[in-house]
């Protein structure tokens, strides 16, 4: 008993048979040979990872400058910060509580990072200090 679909699947089967043969009969008239496909290239100094997570980047082979920030080691992108300190800078100058050693332009891993305190201990703080000033 043979179905519409059925039909169609062997009417497949037969033409990927006789697109095998073909190859078959190719692969036998250059002789058995058959050249294999390139090898891939090794990566190149630029596309392997400069550290593993968890350690301290070091300075980049091009000529970046690195961070200000001790042990940070990403490039620096402003003011001699990376993306991420400079929005902390900016933050701490919005806030007036930027350290005087956080100074513009500073040389590579000079700087002490600091924590910041976070949430409603942050808040407090704030409140405390604009409390203080407006006295």
């Amino acid at each position: 008993m043979k179905t519409k679909s059925s039909g169609g699947l062997l009417e497949l089967a037969n033409t990927l048979e006789d697109a095998a043969q073909m190859l078959r009969d190719t692969v036998a008239k250059l002789g058995g040979m058959v050249t294999p496909a390139p090898a891939a290239k090794a990566p190149t100094a630029s596309a392997v990872r400069a550290s593993k997570p968890g350690k301290p980047k070091v300075a980049q082979a091009d000529g970046a400058r690195a961070c200000a920030i001790k042990g940070c080691g990403k490039p620096s992108r402003t003011k001699g910060y990376c993306a991420a300190h400079y929005q902390k800078l900016r933050n701490l100058e919005k806030t007036e509580r930027r350290p005087a050693e956080w100074m513009d332009d500073a040389k590579p891993n000079t700087v002490e990072d600091i924590l910041l305190p976070r949430g409603r201990a942050a808040s407090k703080a704030l409140a405390e200090k604009s409390a203080a000033v407006a006295q």
